[in-house]
């Protein structure tokens, strides 16, 4: 009898602020990360326990201009918290960049979410490549955009700055304005209606659509997503996300609803005999109580999963190698 395959999950954790428009003039402590921090270390023993393996975490942290000018540096998250990040070292988790490219309007003294302003999005790509550099000794290597948010220009500019790793897009999701309505904005979310649902490298012409003959560039590992009927969902719950409603597609992220989580978990592992999980979290959602037990609701859920045996938590590098997309060999020589 064959061994079954091991599936890999990405656990993609956010480490941002717990506001969006944030006060240039208050230096909130980052409540959720601190909550984080202690939820991953039960976390991990939990995993232990149901897989016999360790679980490697993806932590993409906030280093744009936002945060230089609300804590008067970029690596403000990583002088608070060494100590921690030098665990996640021994631990060999992920550690990469989260982006979001807040631009501080100073006549109205208010923050503008400024997509549309490529060489503002390079500026803030650069800033914060630079700072992870600084404050971690190593080139940046896996990132996650904020809001979902991709371009072109932004996959060819990844690349420069030698990320191999993306782990932004949401297949299935729809374009939309802005993410947060009421929020100041210059351009626009993609629609990611024909991304495809599995890594791939991702076309010079257009990083929606993979390039199977292209042998270098970053790879694009979409997050998991699934098409979840209204009927199945309690409108309380499903009325405050109508971005997602109105696109029938649900993004695996931790903080949902369990009824939506759970539907979306088994979808993605009942699509294809070789299935992985990539799984979105916000830190600040352990800062809410509501949030944070959901998050501890879906999590415990997945460490008592039927198949949680077969679950490998793990990095982006990693789930490559479990899916045979890329071998040992390629991954040293990249190295």
């Amino acid at each position: 009898m064959s061994t079954p395959t091991r599936i890999p999950v990405i656990l993609s954790i956010d480490v941002e602020p717990e506001g969006r428009f944030l006060d240039p003039g208050r230096r909130d402590s980052w409540l959720g990360f601190e909550r984080c921090i202690e939820f991953s270390r039960g976390f991990r023993n939990r995993v232990a326990a149901a897989t016999g393996g360790e679980a490697r975490l993806t932590w993409c942290l906030r280093m744009d201009p936002q945060i230089t000018e609300v804590y008067g540096t970029s690596d403000w998250i990583v002088r608070q918290h060494q100590a921690a990040f030098d665990e996640f070292e021994a631990l060999r988790d992920d550690v990469g960049l989260h982006t979001h490219p807040y631009r501080w309007d100073a006549v109205k003294e208010s923050w503008v979410i400024d997509h549309g302003d490529q060489a503002w999005v390079d500026q803030c790509l650069d800033s914060a490549f630079d700072a992870f550099e600084r404050a971690l000794g190593r080139p940046c290597r896996t990132f996650r955009f904020g809001d979902r948010w991709m371009s072109n220009a932004t996959v060819r500019r990844l690349e420069q700055l030698g990320v191999r790793h993306d782990l932004t897009l949401e297949p299935g999701q729809k374009a939309v304005s802005t993410y947060c309505p009421g929020e100041r904005f210059t351009g626009a979310i993609p629609d990611y209606s024909g991304v495809p649902t599995r890594p791939y490298r991702p076309s010079t012409a257009d990083y929606q659509t993979a390039d199977a003959a292209r042998p270098d560039g970053l790879w694009v590992i979409p997050l998991s997503t699934a098409r979840v009927r209204p009927r199945a969902l309690r409108w309380a719950y499903y009325r405050t996300l109508r971005r997602d409603l109105d696109s029938g597609t649900w993004t695996a992220l931790v903080s949902h609803d369990p009824t939506v989580f759970r539907r979306i978990v088994a979808d993605v592992l009942g699509r294809t005999s070789r299935p992985y999980l990539s799984l979105a979290l916000r830190t600040g959602a352990l800062a809410v109580p509501r949030t944070a037990r959901r998050v501890e609701a879906n999590l415990a859920w997945l460490v008592t999963h039927p198949m949680a045996g077969r679950f490998t938590w793990t990095t982006a590098a990693d789930t490559l190698r479990l899916l045979e997309l890329e071998t040992p060999a390629s991954l040293a020589v990249l190295a």
